[in-house]
């Protein structure tokens, strides 16, 4: 999240030395000057342990978000706006904006990382004041010469650039968007006959500038000058993307990914082909993926009224796209089909199913394309009908809508999960990484540590009807508990003749009822958000209830669990109305056979509750250790994470008190590897450093800037975060921290709002604020959620 706003609005009157540079710096750049000039920031200490080298082997089809959303880059950490939290449909992000080169901002790459989602940058090329920037993109800097040629081809600084600036701030690669005709003038050493045929060739062009490029009034030399010259640009084009791709592969690893947009042709022509085709098939294969336009479906060659339920044949724009894949021997899961979701020439918006239908229709056989959604924030971006914005309540409704279906289903309406069930991911971490989620979406209205609210961003009394009161920030997300949705799934507990066996499920004619399931901002342990459910029993046996089920809950993958063994699993967990005698919630791992028509489950090894405390405010903390073995059904290949929950409180052996419906509340859920010592992996130790920074002409003292930096440390990446807390107390842990948050404790803010993961920025705080300031002494504690440790003491 979110920070304390402070003075944050005055760093940019700061001098800053190259190291500090980042603080200020923007996530875009306009020009081909500015990537040529830009050099990293952020040093090698920001290579924190990143995305190990693996490709995606899967050639089934993949789902593509590109977020272009009002311009993009208009998150603001001081009003709620919109967020995406549907990670676990997806495959690969890319963050979208009408700016030369848009790199995503650090919390979106957060979030898609640690769902093991790619997330990409832009390089774009628009009409024709674009191409004086394409030209110093393919031609300006070191020449790179083919193999076996004394010619150069194209010049590779550019591509260096883009490069390097993947690996600075840790994504995935580049859709590259040229949307321009290939009509310039390369520079003369791209001239195979030098200044005579450079010079020859600016006449040319020249005289074709008079004719106000009308092609119908060219001679026939000036027309042969000018396709020889936008054929050469797009030759070079189609060189340079194959090296970014390859030199990408190289510096950055395997999975970095480039996806080429279906725009101009190998004659270097602006013609949309809405499909995979002989004009843009050597930017594909130079590539390695395409997104084709998305007015492919328009018009539609149907009589009126669009295409039938069940289709009698393909579209052939899509046939044509999975025909040339294969014979250029590429998977079709290579061709994103390019739908979007504002609907402009296709079917988008709450029928986007009926263009998905037509990509996968059940009444044919599926051609293996995948799909590429634009635009999806149009749940947003779109008014109502009486031309009035959406509250946020009334857009998470639709967003919900949208992306896995109506709280009453409507077989006219089926939403992107119907056709993308979670995802087999194809980025893992170097070392396996733990799981942590508190449920949090990217934007909220308050932060909570430790069952305590630290910062409240709703004034009271506030008449805020579209409820914007609040803060966005994307790095704050965290994995959904996307198995509750959009069909809650009960299983029955498993016993000594079904243990090894499918688990049985009892959803629609069992014993216990999933009355109520909902993110709620109102009772937190940590971040903003927890997981409500709320349980009612509908059979009594023999005058008593079946003590309990078995509930399927958030996918996990590579990230999480890959080879057989012991895990860690913490859950925090809290009973609202029941002071004593709780019913029990243990953690499980479950496998998941995700191809059969209705997903099954099965149920892991043994697992061991190790312990049950209660930590504060009502919530408890209940730490299992579960062996992790795959089933012998290799159907089985996805492991979830399921809670068994049980009626019967386990310590009231005597009474036996059995609870017919009660609510419950998960604030967080953590699972960690264990090592052969059979401990879990965690790192304890953390150094940081405070380095001050002054304001011109501010003498004062009683105003705090700086930066605060800790290291690195290897079990980060990927999971958690960091709450930055500040305190006059020097013996603080995580205990004493819990019950002095209200009173002893300043709450700052997380590092998710930062573009270094590793660095707060300290924006004129006022001494004054720090509960029981003596102007002797500050203390700056970090906060890791992953395995509740205090992370450093650094002193000002």
């Amino acid at each position: 999240m979110p920070v304390r706003a402070l003075q944050r609005d005055r760093l940019s009157t700061i001098t800053l030395d190259v190291n500090d540079a980042w603080i200020l710096e923007v996530d875009y750049l306009k020009t081909i000057d500015g990537l040529l000039a830009w050099v990293p920031h952020q040093g090698s200490e920001n290579n924190v342990p990143g995305i190990k080298s693996q490709p995606n082997t899967n050639s089934v089809s993949k789902l593509l978000v590109c977020h272009d959303f009002k311009g993009g880059y208009t998150e603001n950490l001081f009003e709620r706006g919109y967020s995406f939290e549907f990670w676990h449909l997806i495959d690969a992000f890319i963050y979208f904006s009408h700016n030369r080169v848009t790199t995503p901002p650090r919390g979106w790459i957060e979030a898609g990382h640690r769902r093991g989602v790619k997330v990409l940058g832009t390089l774009i090329f628009e009409w024709k004041e674009s191409k004086p920037d394409l030209c110093k993109c393919l031609y300006q800097g070191n020449p790179y010469f083919p193999p076996n040629s004394k010619e150069p081809a194209f010049a590779i600084d550019s591509a260096i650039k883009l490069i390097q600036m993947a690996q600075d701030r840790i994504f995935d690669g580049y859709l590259l968007n040229i949307e321009t005709d290939l009509n310039f003038l390369p520079p003369v050493e791209y001239y195979p006959g030098g200044e005579e045929e450079r010079d020859k060739d600016e006449q040319a062009f020249m005289d074709e500038q008079k004719l106000a490029g009308l092609k119908m009034l060219l001679t026939p030399e000036l027309r042969r000058s000018r396709v020889d010259r936008m054929t050469r640009n797009a030759l070079a084009i189609e060189k340079w993307t194959a090296y970014i791709k390859e030199e990408g592969k190289r510096l950055v690893g395997p999975h970095f990914e480039v996806i080429w947009y279906d725009s101009v042709t190998t004659a270097g022509n602006l013609e949309w082909q809405d499909a995979l085709t002989t004009l843009n098939a050597p930017f594909f294969m130079a590539a390695g993926n395409i997104f084709t336009n998305y007015t492919w479906a328009s018009p539609i060659p149907t009589p009126p009224g669009g295409f039938p339920p069940c289709p009698v044949q393909h579209h052939p724009k899509l046939l044509q796209s999975a025909r040339m894949a294969i014979h250029l021997n590429q998977s079709a899961s290579q061709v994103y089909i390019g739908i979007d979701v504002f609907g402009r020439n296709c079917y988008g918006g709450f029928d986007i199913s009926k263009s998905l239908d037509m990509i996968f229709p059940t009444s044919l056989p599926d051609l293996g394309l995948s799909v590429a959604l634009f635009a999806q924030g149009w749940t947003w971006e779109r008014a109502k009908d009486d031309g009035t914005e959406r509250s946020w309540t009334e857009w998470w409704n639709d967003d919900l809508r949208l992306w896995l279906g109506p709280s009453k289903p409507n077989s006219d309406n089926v939403p992107v999960s119907g056709y993308f069930g979670p995802r087999k991911r194809s980025l893992t971490y170097t070392e396996i990484s733990p799981f942590y989620t508190n449920f949090s979406r990217g934007s909220g209205k308050a932060w909570w540590m430790f069952g305590t609210k630290v910062y409240d961003a709703v004034a009271p009394d506030s008449d805020d009807h579209l409820e914007r009161s609040g803060w966005t920030d994307v790095g704050a997300s965290f994995p959904m508990p996307d198995r509750l949705w959009p069909q809650t799934r009960i299983l029955d507990l498993p016993n000594e003749e079904n243990k090894d066996c499918h688990l049985v499920d009892t959803t629609f004619d069992g014993s216990w009822i999933a009355k109520d399931i909902m993110l709620d901002e109102s009772d937190v342990w940590q971040g903003s958000t927890c997981l409500k459910l709320t349980f009612t029993s509908k059979l009594i046996l023999d005058n008593s209830l079946i003590p309990g089920f078995i509930l399927p809950l958030c996918t996990l993958s590579d990230l999480n669990v890959t080879t057989p063994g012991k895990y860690s699993l913490t859950i925090m967990t809290k009973f609202p109305g029941i002071t004593t005698d709780h019913p029990t919630i243990l953690p499980q791992i479950l496998w998941a056979d995700d191809k059969s028509p209705v997903c099954s489950y099965a149920l892991s090894d043994s697992s061991t509750l190790l312990s049950r405390n209660h930590i504060a405010n009502g919530w408890y903390c209940i730490e299992v250790e579960a062996l992790l073995t795959r089933p012998a059904d290799t159907s089985f290949t996805t492991p979830v994470l399921g809670l068994q929950i049980t009626s019967v409180n386990p310590d009231d052996t005597l009474n036996r008190r059995i609870y017919a419906s009660f609510e419950c509340l998960i604030g967080s859920i953590v699972l960690n590897p264990v090592d052969r010592t059979h401990k879990a992996v965690s790192s304890d130790a953390c150094v940081a450093t405070w380095k001050p920074l002054q304001l011109p002409g501010d003498g004062s003292l009683q105003t705090l800037w700086g930066v605060l930096s800790w290291d690195k440390e290897e079990n980060y990446r990927g999971s958690g975060y960091f709450d930055i807390v500040v305190s006059v107390k020097t013996d603080l842990d995580h205990s004493t921290m819990r019950s002095t948050l209200e009173d002893e404790v300043l709450w700052l803010g997380s590092s998710t709002a930062e573009k270094k993961w590793n660095s707060f920025v300290v924006s004129g705080l006022d001494l004054q604020e720090i509960p029981n300031y003596n102007q002797t002494i500050k203390v700056g504690y970090v906060v890791n959620l992953m395995n509740y440790k205090r992370r450093l003491t650094c002193r000002r």
